[in-house]
């Protein structure tokens, strides 16, 4: 058991801040807040551990781990440990208020234990002499506060709580340009979606209504509105197209094929599969795996979305390198995401994972 057995819950602001969460992934949330608490820290990225503490297995705990990790909720840090930005933060905020707590009482003490030394040489001469009785009892009290010109009848402001960092939406609040090319990139309209959100989040009283990043808010807002939706048409899709190095290609593109992966199969020469028992995992062969499947897993992992053109040639030089699509490919996307999230951006192409999994191998 951890030193400090309890720590403050306010459930008004997890139910606001978990509204985009599935009550499964409420409940993985949950144990991992509980667990840093517990532990006072970041906990190993341990997944039958964690799987067996929530109650699941370990392919559904990594499920739902990643779920949290696309929504912002926790993340990986440099050594690869779980943590949760806003606990870690509450937890140091805390300890830091509960160190000033003891450092004043100290001080406290120390000043009365003075007081009465002062006091005690002269008591027994000094009682018969109210004059100086007075004099003994303002040196040892504190002075009080002269309130008599202050206005009791102006109105407090709501105090914040202990740690807390949300503020609400400022009148004149517009989301960043980054946050209005991801409404475009999910098919939505901006302006449309932008009305909604502030009627929204205006509306909402006391601590719901207060969030420490309103563009991560917003970001969070926009992707659960295009999952409402469901994937966007072609007509909604942006003008993307195919890049290979850098250079856009020309031609249209098919908006039915997912992060173009069928035409990445297709231009590597994979072979279209016809055993149905190999159908079960993907469309295409290549060196002994579905390509399509684990392409499809990359692009999930890496968070891009379905109208993504990008270049997958990295990909192909994985699987041709050997490289374990669970044991070396995943895990280290990851990570790699992971790091992304916490400083709130996303990576733009398979570039930014290469390193990592090429390092992975190595370990």
């Amino acid at each position: 058991m951890s030193e400090r057995p309890w720590y403050k819950r306010f459930p008004s602001d997890f139910l606001a801040g978990t509204s985009e969460l599935t009550v499964e992934e409420k409940g993985a949330y949950t144990v991992v807040i509980d667990l840093i608490y517990d532990r006072h820290g970041p906990l190993p990225n341990d997944s039958q551990w964690l799987g067996r503490v929530a109650g699941c297995s370990t392919r559904m705990w990594n499920g739902l781990r990643d779920a949290l990790i696309a929504k912002g909720k926790i993340s990986f840090t440099e050594d690869g440990l779980i943590t949760c930005a806003r606990a870690v933060d509450r937890m140091e905020s805390e300890a830091a208020e509960a160190a000033t707590v003891r450092e004043n009482g100290a001080k406290g003490g120390r000043k009365s234990a003075e007081n009465r030394r002062k006091i005690a040489p002269n008591s027994a001469g000094n009682l018969n002499d109210p004059a100086k009785i007075n004099d003994l009892v303002e040196n040892s009290l504190p002075a009080l506060p002269d309130t008599r010109y202050q206005n009791h009848s102006s109105p407090k402001s709501e105090p914040a709580r202990g740690g807390e960092r949300g503020t609400r939406l400022p009148d004149n609040w517009h989301p960043s340009a980054d946050g209005i090319a991801l409404a475009e990139s999910l098919g939505l309209d901006p302006d449309r979606v932008l009305a909604k959100f502030l009627d929204y989040w205006r509306a909402q009283p006391g601590a719901r209504g207060r969030k420490a990043d309103w563009n991560a808010t917003w970001r969070n807002w926009a992707r659960s509105e295009a999952e409402r939706r469901g994937s966007p048409t072609s007509a909604q899709l942006p003008l993307l197209r195919p890049i290979d190095g850098g250079k856009a290609l020309g031609g249209p593109i098919d908006a039915s094929d997912d992060w173009g992966i069928e035409a990445f199969c297709v231009s590597i020469g994979a072979e279209r599969l016809t055993d149905p028992k190999a159908m079960a995992k993907g469309n295409f062969g290549y060196q002994g795996r579905a390509i399509d499947a684990t392409a499809r897993q990359v692009a999930l992992a890496a968070g891009f979305h379905r109208a993504w053109r990008g270049d997958w040639s990295l990909l192909r030089g994985w699987v041709d390198a050997g490289l374990s699509t669970q044991d070396h490919i995943l895990p280290a996307i990851h990570r790699v995401t992971a790091w992304y999230a916490s400083r709130e951006e996303s990576p733009k192409s398979l570039a930014a994972f290469d390193k990592a999994v090429r390092e992975a191998r190595a370990a």
